[in-house]
Formats: structure tokens, C-alpha cells, sequence
């Protein structure tokens, strides 16, 4: 069936979505101001953020005779976010700058921007912390995939079947810790099988895995999670097994990023052995919630993020 002929109606309507996304550059010079350099630049880009959520769920909500005008708005302000990332990257004072300023408002970037945005590095080694949640585990397996380009998981509580194809890193190879019957062998990793309690093996065996041939590009270990490695062990123990386990990583140039659930007062010395630390919660309204700990220049507060 055709649409109907577009009335003065429509197309008062229509021009009032476009003047009010007016790109964010231009009102900025319309009202006499300038873009870039430092909290302005900042702002730009955060607000730019901003609309194209809005101009989005605007054009879902819409009859159909909006769409084309309305994906034209959505192209022209994607062009905007990419412009507008270069010049606020280029004005931080600090690495992470940008990510504080992004979170410090309303905005909730997803959470696969954050690496990028906190200058987090392939070989950075990194403690994971927050309750043992599914949202946690999401929030885990969608940083780890965006950091590595090849990626070695120890796992001892998801099943190896539960990882593949969650994780994007390829090659991927992954030390299973968990009691599955290991009944089946999931298609694109290789599957390894380590009894969680012997953290002697498990060593041997990650570094038998990252000093193999073929190994190229930036690697990362991904090991989710504390709570269960070794649980039979002392805090003394793992603790030790952390200390040798982040040196052997340190001196192989290979990164980390490594679960636990909150630590206990008495516990929370672990974190000395990492360079920083990411929690993850679920706010008072359910929303995910990340703060960066320990991260020279990133303000220690809470952060909302949206999962892809």
C-alpha cells in the first residue's frame, strides 16, 4: 500500500526532529564559541553520544515517513562522533582523561569503548572484581574479547562450551578447571584440562601454552575466576601462586585480566600484584556499573556502561 501524500503538517514535523539534533559543532559556533581543547572538546563528544542514542530510539518511535530524514540525521551525527573522538583524544591531559569525562554525566557508553578510552593495554595485568553474577561473567568475556587479538582462558567455573563463541580472540585456547565430564569438544579452540586444585600443573600448563609456537599478536590471560582456583588452598598459597603466576606473565610481555569476587578486608592485598583494578556492580536500579581503581589520572568513582 503507498504512503500518503506528506502534508505541510509532516514536514513542519519533520524539520522540527532535524533543528533540534542540530550537530552539536555547529550550535557551538553559532553561539560564538569554538571547538576543541580539553573540557569543551570533552563535552562535544559526550553530548554528541548523547543525541545519536536519542535520534535512535526517535526513528524506532516514529511513523515510517520519518525514517529516511532521520537516518540521514544518524549518519551525519556518526560522521560528528568520529571527528569529534580524534580532537577530545587528542586533548587529554592523561590517559583515561576522556572516559572520565565520558562517564562523569549522564551518558552510558557500552562497555566494549572502555579499553580504548583508559588507555588499556594488551600487556596491562588486570584484577576483575565484583559478586559472582551472569551480568559479571557478560561484563568479563566482553572486555577480555575486545582487548585480545589471541587469548589463553582458564576457567573453574564456566565450562568450556560456555566460553567459546562468546569470546572473539582467535586463535583461543582454553584450560578447563571445572568438573565437566568434558563430553564434548566446542568447534574454534583448543580445550586443555587442568584439575583446578593443583596449582603447580596449571602453571606448567599456561606457560607450556604461551611459550608454544605460532603464538603472535597481542595475548591476553583471561582467568575467571579466584574464588574457585584452588579453593581447597590457603590465602597464603594463592597468593603466592599470583605472585609467581604475574611475574612469569610480566617478563613474557603478555597481559591479564583475572576474576574474584569482593574480597574480604584481610584479602584485598591481592590487588599489589596487578596493575590496576576493574569492579563491576549492578547498581540500585539493576544498572551495570564499573569503577577503575589504582589507574593513574582515572578518577576512582562509579561509572554506568552499557553491555553489547
Amino acid at each position: 500500500m503507498s504512503q500518503p501524500p506528506a502534508t505541510k503538517e509532516d514536514g513542519k514535523r519533520q524539520a522540527g526532529v532535524l533543528s533540534a539534533y542540530e550537530p552539536v559543532s555547529d550550535r557551538v559556533k553559532r553561539d560564538g564559541g569554538t571547538v576543541g581543547g580539553g573540557e569543551l572538546a570533552f563535552d562535544l563528544y559526550r553530548r554528541s553520544i548523547d543525541q545519536l542514542f536519542e535520534l535512535v530510539t526517535l526513528r524506532e518511535s516514529q511513523p515510517g515517513s520519518d525514517a529516511g530524514i532521520l537516518n540521514t540525521a544518524i549518519d551525519a551525527q556518526q560522521a560528528q562522533i568520529t571527528r569529534l573522538e580524534a580532537s577530545a583524544t587528542e586533548a587529554e591531559r592523561y590517559p583515561g582523561e576522556l572516559f572520565s569525562s565520558l562517564l562523569g554525566n549522564t551518558g552510558s557508553p557500552i562497555l566494549g569503548a572502555m579499553p580504548e578510552a583508559v588507555g588499556m593495554e594488551p600487556a596491562d595485568i588486570v584484577l576483575f572484581r565484583g559478586k559472582s553474577t551472569e551480568r559479571k561473567f557478560e561484563s568479563f568475556r566482553q572486555l577480555f574479547g575486545d582487548v585480545a587479538e589471541e587469548g589463553v582462558v582458564v576457567s573453574t567455573k564456566h565450562v568450556a562450551e560456555d566460553i567459546v563463541g562468546s569470546v572473539e580472540a582467535s586463535p583461543l585456547t582454553l584450560i578447563d578447571c571445572t568438573s565437566s565430564d568434558h563430553s564434548s569438544t566446542p568447534d574454534g579452540a583448543e580445550i586443555r584440562h587442568v584439575h583446578g586444585g593443583n596449582l603447580t600443573q596449571l602453571g606448567t600448563e599456561l606457560l607450556t601454552v604461551l611459550d608454544s609456537e605460532g603464538q603472535s599478536g597481542d595475548r591476553l590471560v583471561g582467568l575467571y575466576s579466584l574464588d574457585q582456583l584452588g579453593s581447597s588452598k590457603s590465602d597464603g598459597v594463592r597468593d603466592r601462586f599470583l605472585n609467581v603466576l604475574t611475574g612469569k606473565l610480566r617478563s613474557r610481555g603478555v597481559g591479564a585480566l583475572v576474576a574474584v569476587g569482593s574480597l574480604a578486608e584481610d584479602e584485598d592485598d591481592w590487588s599489589r600484584h596487578f596493575d590496576y583494578t576493574i569492579t563491576h556492580r549492578q547498581g540500585p536500579r539493576g544498572a551495570d556499573e564499573v569503577r577503575v581503581s589504582g589507574k593513574c589520572g582515572t578518577e576512582e568513582c562509579w561509572r554506568p556502561v552499557q553491555l553489547e
